[in-house]
Formats: structure tokens, C-alpha cells, sequence
């Protein structure tokens, strides 16, 4: 990947490293089109669309962001159950547990799923089987959020501060409170 941002030791895995990259291409692809369009309005002096702009791109950012987290530990529980038998629902209660948010069921089923099995068949791992394994990634889990905050930052410092700029400007030619 063309200029990496540098986001400290825990991008030096390889999971991390492509959740990271990956993240990293997402944000720099929506900064692109945004930024086009903040851009625009800031030239026309529409501070209301240039908000509202950046605010989409703070959505699509916040997507990305969850993505990334959600894909982090779905490779990270994967690696460190080895061969459990990790189905959808067990993996989405774990990340549940560890990361505070479900994942996707479509993903996890095209992921863990197996065809032909039905809810009789269910897994014999038990939340206590993930303990040990959901505390190991929830202790790295701030680490990963750090990163992913320095590359947002990096890439969307120019454009909050542009607005800030034309929000500056209003107010010192009273158009705003």
C-alpha cells in the first residue's frame, strides 16, 4: 500500500496489518469523494451543504471503522480457536461479548456456516471456551481503535479544519452564533 500511515506495534501482524490497509483504502477512496464535494461547497461559501458533507463522510468513515473491528476479530477468534467449532451464532455472540456489537449474520454464515446443518445441531463450545480467547482481544482491541483513529485523523484533519475555517469566518461576519 502506497503511504502507510504509521499506526504503531500492533499493526505489525499480519491480520492487523490488512485490516489496516484495508481500512486505510476505504477512508482514503470516501476522503476523495467527499473531500470533492466539501471542497466545492466551501468554494461557494455553503457552510450547511459542507456540513452535511462531512457529516456522510463521518458516517462512511464510522462504517469502515466497524468493518474493520468486525473483521479483525473474526480472524483473530478464528486463529486463536484453532478447531472449534465455531458456528455463525457462537461468533456472533463472542463479538458480541468482546467487542460490544454483533456482526453481520450473512458474512458470519457465508463464513462459519455449513450447509445442511440445522439448529439440532448445535455447537459444543460454551462462552466459557471463549473466555480466555475474548479477554486476549478485548485487551488488544483499544490498541487496534488507536489506529484506526490515526488514519481518520490523518485523512479528514484537512477538511475539519477547512470547515472550522469557514465556520470562523461566519461568525466574524455574523452569520453564525
Amino acid at each position: 500500500m502506497r503511504d502507510r500511515i504509521d499506526t504503531g506495534p500492533l499493526a505489525r501482524g499480519p491480520i492487523e496489518r490488512r485490516v489496516l490497509d484495508e481500512y486505510q483504502a476505504r477512508v482514503r477512496r470516501d476522503r476523495a469523494a467527499y473531500g470533492r464535494i466539501i471542497e466545492m461547497h466551501a468554494d461557494a461559501n455553503d457552510i450547511g451543504a459542507a456540513i452535511r458533507a462531512m457529516e456522510g463522510l463521518g458516517g462512511k468513515i464510522s462504517a469502515a471503522g466497524r468493518a474493520a473491528v468486525s473483521a479483525w476479530y473474526v480472524e483473530q477468534l478464528s486463529l486463536g480457536c484453532g478447531e472449534m467449532d465455531l458456528t455463525p451464532t457462537v461468533v456472533r455472540r463472542s463479538a458480541q461479548r468482546a467487542i460490544g456489537r454483533g456482526i453481520s449474520m450473512r458474512e458470519l454464515n457465508r463464513r462459519f456456516g455449513r450447509p445442511g446443518r440445522t439448529a439440532a445441531d448445535k455447537s459444543a463450545v460454551q462462552p466459557a471456551d471463549l473466555a480466555a480467547i475474548e479477554s486476549d482481544l478485548a485487551d488488544l482491541l483499544p490498541g487496534l481503535r488507536d489506529s484506526l483513529r490515526t488514519i481518520r485523523r490523518h485523512y479528514t484533519h484537512a477538511l475539519t479544519r477547512m470547515i472550522e475555517d469557514m465556520r470562523q469566518a461566519a461568525r466574524n461576519a455574523g452569520g453564525l452564533g
